[in-house]
């Protein structure tokens, strides 16, 4: 999901080399030398796009649209604040439809989080990506069969993650079924859980819900102050009464915007 918005960037040009070696992003600059917006754009089309609050919004995001259009030559998505009607205006000048919303939702952390019920047979252990990363990927991949949630390929999804700034291999919360990862939940160290999936075959027994609460005791823990994710408004699985059942609250509401 894209991160347009007033602050500064966490991404950096170095961390874009870095990131996304092989192409696929690009950024453009200002006149005074500083980064006047970013894009990149992954496998499944998703476009994560920054601009610099003041830069000209429809000569930077047409320039860089572009450019992911002819790099990718499919559908392009990308998530836009609703309270941003100018950003979103500018989407729709250059061809882009609203075609869904998603949630910002969270939970204020205070206190003592409880601790996690675990169904029979689930612990949760340690990710080790060097051992895990393939088995954690695969999990994402059925989790979210059939959903708009996209997944990248495997190859473009472990450096995706691994090389965030807010990346921890102790936030990667991998619950285990006799050897097998049976559901996974994935943070960012703000507080930011950016994948939470359970397998099919164990959904219906508490899994999430566990999931989530050793979620708020990692991040009581840390003495982090809120919790937050994004979720599909229209979600099939359960899971936005899922986050309402453990305490979160909608914060705000973002648009998906598509073209191609």
């Amino acid at each position: 999901m894209g991160r347009p918005g007033a602050r500064e960037p966490r991404t950096t040009r170095d961390f874009l080399a870095a990131h996304w070696p092989t192409g696929g992003h690009w950024t453009v600059d200002g006149r005074d030398g500083r980064l006047d917006g970013y894009a990149a754009v992954d496998a499944g089309g998703g476009l994560d796009l920054w601009i610099r609050p003041r830069a000209d919004l429809d000569g930077v995001a047409g320039a860089l649209v572009d450019a992911a259009a002819t790099h990718h030559g499919r559908r392009l998505e990308a998530v836009l604040p609703v309270w941003e009607a100018d950003r979103c205006a500018t989407f729709e000048r250059i061809g882009f439809a609203r075609v869904h919303e998603v949630l910002e939702m969270g939970i204020e952390l205070g206190g003592k989080a409880p601790e996690p019920r675990w169904p029979d047979g689930i612990r949760l252990r340690p990710f080790v990506a060097e051992l895990d990363a393939p088995s954690v990927h695969a999990c994402l991949v059925e989790a979210f069969a059939g959903s708009d949630e996209r997944v990248a390929p495997f190859a473009e999804w472990l450096p995706w993650v691994t090389g965030d700034p807010s990346y921890d291999p102790a936030l990667v919360l991998v619950a285990d079924a006799g050897g097998a990862v049976a559901g996974v939940a994935q943070c960012w160290t703000e507080g930011f859980v950016k994948d939470l999936a359970v397998r099919p075959a164990f959904r219906g027994h508490g899994l999430g819900e566990a999931l989530m609460r050793a979620v708020f005791a990692e991040f009581t823990r840390r003495r982090v102050g809120e919790v937050r994710l994004k979720v599909d408004a229209d979600n099939r699985t359960g899971a936005v009464r899922l986050y309402r059942r453990v305490g979160m609250r909608e914060r705000r509401r973002h648009a998906v915007y598509a073209r191609g």
